[in-house]
């Protein structure tokens, strides 16, 4: 079917269809992926911006840097967390170690968005296996979880009790998770690898801006271990502030002592439990004592069409249901493989029709989706040929459909079977459901990418669920709980029930070419993840641009109508003559990608920063919020650097600085009115048992590697707003070092196509 044209208001106004033209750029096939990711390849948005004489002036903005390192990679959420992963991998650990690392230090360094208190969701590839591998370690609800813990005397409980109290906590599941993982894929011990987050935990680090821009907003639902730490003397901490956490490095030695047992058998699982029961909630030892991550099937799709750079198809991988993400990023971007895209990326087309291949994915994946170890999810169906051609001709080329969103579908109809769900839980009939439970709508999460030297890549995204999750300390222990279970429905194929997952919105990526890894990435960001991993993924695989540009460029989700910034005027103006509502102003930074590419080279990073993340290398070589130049192995090369600057059109700038405006206003959204408002009920957790007496191991500095080892930088700018650096500081034993916090990012985050079978990890040597 002839495909629409490439101009700005869509073209021949008689073809109603956003179909691609066949075969339209097979014979331009063959250039160097190699030289497409790293930046020197063809870029369409740069190809675009010099034609562009519709420019408004635009100013240097988002500095995407990027580190080359034959030996490995980190690009991370948070520069401190990047920098203790980077070191595991010079100490001669591979991605799967520098993975758990990273998390352990996210748990120090960044409690706002995930955490040992939390879930964790992975998709990787294993070199020892040769195949990309995913592992879910969510929080679960607990044995005795039903709907009737939210009801007293068929009421629903206060806003707070729901979202917040011990009946939203689910059996945390991220440290198990890093334990089996280090178990199938790892070289090391969790024991080994929790000393250097220990050891920041103890000494301190400097708060950053972004972080500290939210704290006020949630003091309001943290227990006294919470503010104890966070708000000492009833005042939240402030940026630059030092942050020491005494009971979690605690903690972090009684894992570097025991592994996960004091967690899950022992005496920070007794102090878990004590702190939910007291708060309301129904866990019990057993919960923990049976956790087991899942080892899972990723969902996949193949793209069959990149751009010339890319070359060949590839095949888009992402975690499975429960994961939302890791059906509507594929769904999406298979959607988007049929269709014709403008030649512009900043387009209002572009931007409407990537958007509604979001809608047109959303009915297959809402109806159906739930945890499959309790429902049958019809993941062939939602992700078929049929299916997904029948969504594309729901699709106006040119305006906004409406309907689009909840246009009904059928995957069922496109799969064998009929849908099977476990039995309702007991205790509430689903007739009396008053329908009033309404979860919180967005999620904060974490995500980071690592790839080293011998072939493994790890896309892990981390969750408390909200904000700080409960708002809730482990009273003597540093850590903050999740409220994941607030996320269940009350009827549903996600219907709250015990040792249930929730659907989260999370899509961790990789992406394969002939069968080996090319690149993976993630992000934060709730409902607007999906949109921003499709979107960066599109401008690689569509645009053909590198990493870099791809993760500067101009984002938007119109959906609710936001925009970043450098969104030229006339893409705003476009989109509101398509039938979009778009926003007055620019509001503020979407999204957090950390990507990791593989190629000729070696492995690439990138980092965005967005909301203040950093990449580093195995060799010294580190970025983001200024983070600071380790020193280098000897032997190793100083990187060689290039900038590369887009000026984009844009609408009058916002004064306020987009990391804190981002982080306000997905507290705000996290946080519901009557939970912010209602301050006379807000669950308020009391403080249990502490520890005492925990050791402290002596601090361990890992061994340099060889110095055969080729390391480089480069940076990208892209037009946006300004930033307001705040400053970041490491102790590393007598030696301080400063890192300046840039603005915040979103990520990339892409989806495969799973089977239904779940296989459970064994649970030997636990």
């Amino acid at each position: 079917m002839p495909g629409i044209g490439r101009e700005e208001g869509g073209g021949d106004e008689s073809e109603k269809s956003v179909s691609r033209e066949p075969d339209r750029r097979r014979f331009m096939r063959g250039t160097a992926v190699a030289l497409a990711l790293s930046g020197a390849g063809v870029s369409g948005s740069a190809a675009a911006d010099e034609g562009d004489d519709g420019d408004d002036g635009g100013e240097e903005g988002w500095e995407v840097e990027s580190i080359h390192d034959s030996e490995g990679v980190v690009s991370a959420s948070h520069p401190i967390a990047a920098e203790v992963g980077a070191e595991v991998l010079e100490s001669g650990g591979n991605a799967f170690d520098a993975a758990a690392a990273v998390q352990l230090a996210l748990t120090v360094v960044d409690p706002y968005g995930s955490g040992i208190g939390g879930s964790g969701m992975l998709v990787g590839y294993a070199a020892s296996e040769d195949r990309p591998v995913t592992l879910n370690c969510q929080a679960r609800a607990p044995i005795d979880a039903s709907p009737a813990m939210r009801y007293d005397d068929g009421n629903l409980k206060p806003p707070a009790q729901r979202y917040y109290g011990g009946i939203s906590i689910g059996t945390p599941g991220t440290l198990r998770g890093l334990d089996v993982m280090l178990k199938r894929w790892g070289t090391r011990s969790l024991s080994d690898l929790a000393t250097r987050p220990r050891e920041i935990a103890a000494e301190g680090f400097e708060l950053d801006e972004r972080v500290a821009s939210v704290l006020s907003a949630v003091v309001w639902r943290m227990n006294d271990a919470a503010l104890d730490i966070w708000a000492p003397d009833g005042e939240a901490l402030e940026a630059g502030d030092l942050v020491v956490q005494e009971d979690l490095a605690g903690t972090l030695s009684l894992i570097e002592e025991g592994g996960v047992d004091p967690f899950y058998r022992g005496e920070i699982g007794e102090a878990i439990v004590d702190l939910v029961q007291d708060a309301g909630g129904v866990m019990e030892m057993a919960d923990l004592r049976a956790y087991r991550p899942t080892v899972d099937p990723p969902t996949r799709v193949t793209y069959d069409d990149p751009h010339p750079t890319i070359g060949n198809s590839v095949d888009v991988l992402s975690a499975p249901p429960p994961v939302e993400g890791g059906l509507v990023v594929p769904g999406m971007l298979k959607l988007i493989d049929g269709m014709e895209l403008p030649a512009d990326p900043m387009s209002a087309t572009r931007y409407h029709r990537t958007w509604a291949a979001r809608a047109a994915i959303e009915d297959p994946m809402i109806t159906t989706t739930a945890d499959p170890e309790f429902v049958d999810v019809p993941v062939r169906g939602i992700l078929s040929d049929d299916l997904i051609a029948s969504r594309r001709d729901l699709i106006d080329p040119d305006e906004r459909n409406p309907g689009l969103l909840g246009a009904e579908s059928d995957p069922w109809a496109r799969q064998p079977g009929d849908p099977w769900t476990t039995d309702p839980p007991v205790d509430v009939s689903e007739a009396n459901v008053p329908g009033e439970f309404e979860p919180p709508t967005t999620e904060d999460t974490t995500h980071f990418s690592v790839a080293d030297g011998a072939g493994n890549v790890v896309s892990f995204t981390g969750t408390l669920s909200s904000g700080f999750g409960t708002g809730a300390v482990v009273p003597g222990y540093g850590f903050f709980l999740n409220n994941s279970i607030a996320q269940l429905g009350e009827s549903g194929p996600d219907r709250l029930g015990p040792l249930r997952r929730y659907n989260t919105t999370a899509a961790p990526t990789l992406v394969l070419q002939d069968g080996e890894p090319l690149l993976t990435c993630g992000s934060p960001g709730g409902i607007v993840i999906s949109q921003v991993v499709a979107d960066v993924l599109v401008n690689v695989l569509e645009y053909g641009m590198g990493l870099e540009e791809a993760v500067a460029h101009p984002r938007m989700y119109v959906f609710t109508g936001e925009y970043e910034e450098a969104v030229p005027g006339a893409t705003i103006d476009g989109l509101e003559a398509m039938g979009y509502s778009m926003a007055d102003e620019p509001t503020g930074p979407l999204g957090d990608t950390q990507m990791v590419a593989v190629d000729r080279d070696g492995p690439l990073g990138v980092y965005d920063p967005r909301r203040g993340g950093g990449v580093a290398g195995a060799g010294g070589e580190d970025v983001g919020r200024g983070a600071p130049r380790r020193t280098s192995p000897a032997g190793a090369r100083p990187g060689s650097a290039r900038r590369t600057t887009i000026r984009a059109a844009r609408r009058e700038r916002t004064t306020t600085t987009p990391a804190v405006e981002a982080t306000r206003r997905a507290t705000a959204a996290t946080t519901p009115v009557a939970a912010r408002t209602d301050h006379d009920d807000p669950v308020r957790f009391q403080p249990s048992s502490a520890v005492t007496g925990v050791s402290r191991s002596p601090s361990v500095n890992p061994s340099g590697r060889p110095a055969s080892r080729s390391t480089s930088r480069s940076r990208h700018v892209m037009s946006s707003s300004g930033r307001s650096p705040a400053r970041l500081r490491v102790s590393r034993g007598s030696s301080a070092r400063s890192k300046r916090s840039s603005s915040p990012v979103v990520g990339c985050q892409t989806y495969f196509a799973s089977s239904l079978t779940r296989n459970w990890v064994p649970v030997s040597g636990s």
